[in-house]
Order: C-alpha cells, then sequence, then structure tokens
C-alpha cells in the first residue's frame, strides 16, 4: 500500500486562500482538490510527484461539485502547487525512505522466529518499525515547520508565521532579510490589528499580486491590505449587529477550518467527504 504525508498547518496554508480567491471557490473545495491531487500522484508508480490520468470530471463526481469547479482550481494552482502535472515540494514533503528501516525491521523478525530466547528488541528499533509501517498523517521531515531555526509561532496565525515573516523579511530588506526584526513587526502587527486581519491581509495581497493588481509586494502595502481586513471585519460585524442577529467574532473562520479538518480526515480515512 502507498502512503502521502499531510503536513499539519496544511488546512491553514495561506497559499491555499490566494488559490481559493483566484478560483472563486470555498476553501474547503481547495483542499479536497488538493488532497486528491496527493493521491492520485502518490498512487503514479512509473513517477511518483506527478499527476497521473488525471480527470476533473472524476474528481468533481466524487466531491458532488461540478466539473467546471475542479477546472477553476486545478487552473488556479499553476505556479503556486502545481507545475504543469507535478507537484511543487513533493520531494521535500514526501522524502523517500533510504534508512532500510523497513530491511532491518523485517531481519529482526526473522531472527527472532528462528531463535529460541531471542532478547527483547530494543525501544529505538520499535520506533523504527512503527514509522516504517504505520506513518501517514503528521509532520514529515523537512517540513516548514520543522526547522529549529524557524520562527517562532505568533499566537492565532495557525501555523502562516514562517510563510508571513519570511516574506515580510523580504519586503523589508531582499539582500539582507532581518527575520528577527519581521518577526517583531508581525507580532506587533498581530497585536494592534488582530491575527484574522494579518492572515487575512497577507493572503489578499498575495492574490492581488497573482492577479496583477498589485504591482509590487511591499511592506506599505502589507500594512494597507491588514487595515483593510480588519475594517471589513469590523464591518462585517457592525452589519450583523444592527441587523439583531448575534456577533460572532471569527465564527466563521473557525468553523471553516473545523469543516476542512473533517474533509482531509475524510479522505485521508477513504471515507465519504462530509457535505
Amino acid at each position: 500500500m502507498s502512503w502521502v504525508r499531510l503536513w499539519v498547518d496544511m488546512p491553514t496554508d495561506p497559499k491555499f486562500r490566494v488559490i481559493a480567491k483566484k478560483a472563486g471557490r470555498p476553501l474547503s473545495e481547495v483542499l479536497s482538490v488538493f488532497v486528491f491531487m496527493m493521491t492520485n500522484a502518490g498512487a503514479n508508480a512509473n513517477e511518483r510527484g506527478e499527476l497521473s490520468n488525471w480527470s476533473d470530471e472524476d474528481v468533481a463526481a466524487a466531491l458532488d461539485v461540478e466539473t467546471q469547479f475542479v477546472t477553476s482550481i486545478r487552473e488556479a494552482m499553476q505556479g503556486k502547487t502545481l507545475d504543469g502535472e507535478r507537484l511543487r515540494g513533493w520531494e521535500k514533503r514526501q522524502p523517500k525512505r533510504e534508512d532500510g528501516a523497513a530491511e532491518r525491521a523485517k531481519a529482526w523478525r526473522e531472527r527472532k522466529r528462528t531463535q529460541v530466547n531471542a532478547p527483547k528488541r530494543p525501544d529505538a528499533d520499535a520506533e523504527i518499525d512503527s514509522d516504517s509501517e504505520s506513518e501517514v498523517i503528521g509532520q514529515p521531515e523537512n517540513s516548514e515547520q520543522a526547522p529549529a531555526s524557524g520562527p517562532v509561532e505568533v499566537s492565532g496565525l495557525n501555523g502562516s508565521t514562517q510563510l508571513i515573516v519570511e516574506s515580510f523579511a523580504n519586503w523589508l530588506s531582499p539582500y539582507a532579510p532581518d527575520f528577527a526584526a519581521a518577526h517583531k513587526s508581525i507580532a506587533e502587527a498581530v497585536q494592534i490589528y488582530g491575527p484574522d486581519a494579518v492572515r487575512d491581509g497577507f493572503a489578499d495581497l498575495k492574490a492581488d499580486h497573482a492577479d496583477g493588481k498589485v504591482r509590487a509586494l511591499s511592506v506599505k502595502a502589507f500594512y494597507g491590505f491588514v487595515r483593510t481586513a480588519k475594517e471589513r471585519k469590523g464591518k462585517a460585524m457592525a452589519d450583523r449587529s444592527a441587523s439583531g442577529k448575534p456577533m460572532s467574532s471569527g465564527a466563521a473562520w473557525h468553523e471553516e477550518k473545523r469543516r476542512n479538518s473533517k474533509i482531509i480526515l475524510a479522505l485521508a480515512k477513504g471515507e465519504a467527504v462530509p457535505q
């Protein structure tokens, strides 16, 4: 049986929000299509990481959506998660196991069967055997969250800290990025505007830049989009208050996040996607 890995901050990765906005489809559909792509590319016996016999129509039927929606999502993924038919970052997130763990585990079991008083298996070998036979969902080696040198997660950014901080640092000084200063600025922005505004503003800026609406990515543009995201959220809450409906700060976002998590778990288990 073939396996593929999911990284822990995948549901909140800003690039999927960019793709969703560009395609004009919900984030949940984008994540569902991408999971289908991962399993398709993982099952490619000739070249793992490349789509094989991909059909927008078949995927649309499985997700109970229109074929044109899957097509628009796939096209919006080009340059973000796809390069032609190949998934970007496949080698990084789906590394080949070359440590011989499975072979060592098999040899140990064989020795155990042939020895009457076989010693108890060391814990290290047990971990290797377990990892080689059951790894599937979790944080892979070399994932974006793994490096010890990565920035400390800013509360509320839900796994997006590294991407936002690295981008901000390059906007501040492309030739000599100051990641510590960038991290401090992003943490302060979260305190001033809130994590939702920072995350949404960053995603909107990247999406508009990809669409050609923003000519250059810059610190000034980032703060402008963050302020707009905060104002948009405030206006939405004010409208809800005026209409007599109860306000729920961030409730819609958290509900979508829970739904996305359920979709990914269902697809990983081979179950029907929850409606």
